[in-house]
C-alpha cells in the first residue's frame, strides 16, 4: 500500500467521521427540540384535563344549587298555626 493510497484511505476515514459528527449533532438538536415539545404538550394536556374536570364539578354543583327544593320540605303544622293566628 503506497503513500497515496494510505492518504486517500485516511481522507475517506476523516470524511466519514466528520459526516457522522455532523449527523449526530443535528440528531441531538432535533431530539432536544422534540423532547421540549413533548413535555410542553404533556403540560398543556394536563392543564386542559384539569380545567375540564373543574368545569364538570362546577356544572354539577350549579345544577344542585338551582334544582328546586325537595317536596318533603314543608313547614311543620305548629309553625303554620302560629303564623296564621295573627291573621284572624
Amino acid at each position: 500500500m503506497g503513500a497515496w493510497e494510505r492518504a486517500h484511505t485516511m481522507s475517506q476515514l476523516s470524511t466519514v467521521k466528520h459526516r457522522r459528527n455532523q449527523w449526530q449533532a443535528t440528531a441531538k438538536q432535533r431530539s432536544d427540540h422534540h423532547r421540549d415539545l413533548r413535555q410542553q404538550l404533556a403540560r398543556v394536556k394536563a392543564e386542559r384535563d384539569q380545567a375540564k374536570q373543574d368545569l364538570k364539578a362546577t356544572h354539577t354543583r350549579l345544577r344542585q344549587l338551582e334544582s328546586p327544593a325537595p317536596a318533603g320540605a314543608v313547614r311543620p303544622q305548629v309553625e303554620v298555626v302560629w303564623l296564621s293566628l295573627p291573621l284572624f
